[in-house]
């Protein structure tokens, strides 16, 4: 269970964790589907850790057209994830840190936890910024 849920929190499909199980545990092998089941009985979600663009625009309060010239400059790094891109909390923490103030507006973002940061690194961004 251990393995499960560390892997799954690092972003690991419930393919590469069951193949990873099946590796590290020969005797009890794990299909894909036993996993998924597995990971719903220990309440693990697989997108603990990662958020979609579209939750990232809406927990931030920016516009679509915002977040992808953030990403073509490459202020925001985004993970392809099968047909999806996905942007890990650590990235969007250091995005959040690096843009508030500039590309984020504090006052807009909806994540309590993610405001606090905004809100406290817009004030260091302004400093460095005036002097």
């Amino acid at each position: 269970d251990a393995c499960i849920t560390s892997m799954a929190s690092t972003g690991a499909t419930p393919l590469m964790i069951s193949q990873a199980v099946s590796l590290r545990y020969p005797l009890t092998p794990r299909t894909e589907d036993a996993t998924r089941r597995r990971l719903v009985t220990l309440g693990v979600s697989l997108r603990a850790g990662w958020w979609s663009r579209f939750d990232l625009i809406r927990l931030l309060g920016v516009s679509e057209a915002k977040m992808r010239s953030a990403e073509a400059r490459g202020l925001l790094s985004v993970e392809p994830y099968g047909k999806w891109r996905r942007i890990s909390q650590i990235e969007a923490e250091r995005f959040v840190t690096a843009q508030a103030g500039l590309l984020v507006d504090p006052r807009r973002v909806r994540d309590p936890r993610l405001r606090t940061l905004a809100e406290t690194a817009a004030i260091v961004n302004r400093r460095r910024h005036v002097g």
